[in-house]
C-alpha cells in the first residue's frame, strides 16, 4: 500500500505535537530575511494542509503538491470548512482567512506549475522521502526551473543522528478515532529508515480528523467523545478497520546534500539546526537547507537538468 493512503484518515490526531507553528514562524523568518514577505509559494509534499494553511493565513499565495490523494482531500475538506465559516461569520466580528490554495495531486520528482514562485519549500520529512541521490536532484533542478530569479527554496532533511536515536524502536498509540503501532528500524549502513504501521481506524475518522484540525487551527478545544458511565450505558458501537502500511526514508550527509545543491545550478546559502536556528552540530535532529535561484538551466547546467528533468 502506498504512504499516507489509509494513515491519512488519522494523522492529524496522532501527529498534534508536532510544533507548526514554530515551524511556520522558521519558514517566515527565513522568507522575509531574502525580501519574500508575499507573492507565490508552493510547498511540495504538503500532506493534510497544515503548514499550506497556516502559510496562506500569513500573506502568501499558496500551492500545495503531494502524491497522496487521500492526504489532499483532508487537506481540501480542511479548506472548504475555513472558507464555509468565513461565509457564516460575514455578518459578525469574527475574522476568518479568506485565502483559496491551490492543491495539485504530484509526485514532487516531476511536479509542475503554471509558472514560477518566489518560493519553495518542504517540510515535515518530504524530502527524506526521495531515497536516492538522483530523485534528491531531480526534485532540485525542477525547484530552480520553477523559482523566480532570486526565489529561495527552503526544506528540512531528518538527521541521522535522529534515526540512530529513534533506532528500532516500537511506538504505540490510541485515541478516540484508531489506533497505531510503529515498528521502527535504520540502517545505518545505507542511512535507510523504515517503519511498519499497523492501524485500527474508526469508520467516521476521516470526518472526525478534518473537525478536529479545524477546531485545532482556529484555537478551540478539540472534541472529544460523549461521557459514559461506569455501565457502558450510551455507548455508540462503531465498526474498526485495520490497514498496513509500510515507509522508508533515508538520510544524508550534509556536504552531500551541499553538493547536489549546488549541481542542480542553485545557489547554496546555509543550513541551520532546526531547533535553534544556529549553527548544525553532531547532536542536530533536523536540519533547514536554504537555498537561492541564481539563473536557470544554461551553459554548463543545461545538462544536468535535462538529464534529470
Amino acid at each position: 500500500m502506498a504512504c499516507y493512503e489509509s494513515f491519512a484518515e488519522i494523522y492529524d490526531r496522532f501527529m498534534d505535537d508536532v510544533p507548526y507553528d514554530r515551524w511556520r514562524d522558521h519558514l517566515l523568518s527565513i522568507f522575509k530575511e531574502y525580501g519574500i514577505r508575499s507573492g507565490l509559494v508552493a510547498e511540495l509534499g504538503c500532506g493534510t494542509g497544515n503548514m499550506t494553511e497556516r502559510m496562506a493565513a500569513s500573506g502568501y499565495d499558496m500551492t500545495g503538491i503531494d502524491r497522496s490523494t487521500d492526504m489532499l482531500q483532508i487537506a481540501q475538506e480542511k479548506q472548504i470548512r475555513r472558507l464555509l465559516s468565513r461565509e457564516s461569520a460575514a455578518d459578525s466580528e469574527e475574522k476568518t482567512d479568506s485565502a483559496q490554495i491551490l492543491y495539485l495531486c504530484q509526485d514532487m520528482r516531476s511536479f509542475e506549475l503554471y509558472g514560477t514562485m518566489a518560493g519553495i519549500y518542504a517540510v515535515c520529512d518530504a524530502m527524506n522521502y526521495l531515497l536516492t541521490e538522483e530523485d534528491l536532484l531531480t526534485v532540485l533542478c525542477l525547484v530552480n526551473n520553477y523559482l523566480d530569479p532570486g526565489g529561495v527554496f527552503i526544506f528540512d532533511l531528518v538527521s541521522e543522528a535522529a534515526y540512530r536515536k529513534m533506532g528500532e524502536r516500537t511506538i504505540a498509540d490510541c485515541r478516540d478515532i484508531g489506533a497505531f503501532i510503529w515498528q521502527n528500524e535504520f540502517d545505518e549502513t545505507r542511512r535507510i529508515n523504515h517503519y511498519d504501521l499497523e492501524m485500527f481506524i474508526r469508520e467516521d475518522a476521516g470526518e472526525l480528523a478534518v473537525e478536529s484540525s479545524v477546531e485545532s487551527s482556529s484555537g478551540k478545544e478539540q472534541g472529544t467523545e460523549e461521557k459514559r458511565d461506569a455501565t457502558g450505558e450510551g455507548r455508540e458501537e462503531r465498526a474498526y478497520f485495520r490497514r498496513h502500511e509500510e515507509h522508508v526514508t533515508r538520510t544524508y550527509p550534509v556536504d552531500r546534500v551541499i553538493c547536489l545543491i549546488k549541481e542542480s545550478g542553485l545557489a547554496f546559502e546555509k543550513v541551520l539546526d532546526a531547533e535553534t536556528m544556529g549553527e548544525i552540530s553532531d547532536r542536530t535532529q533536523r536540519y533547514y537547507f536554504v537555498a537561492r535561484e541564481i539563473a536557470k538551466a544554461g551553459s554548463k547546467d543545461t545538462a544536468s537538468f535535462r538529464r534529470w528533468k
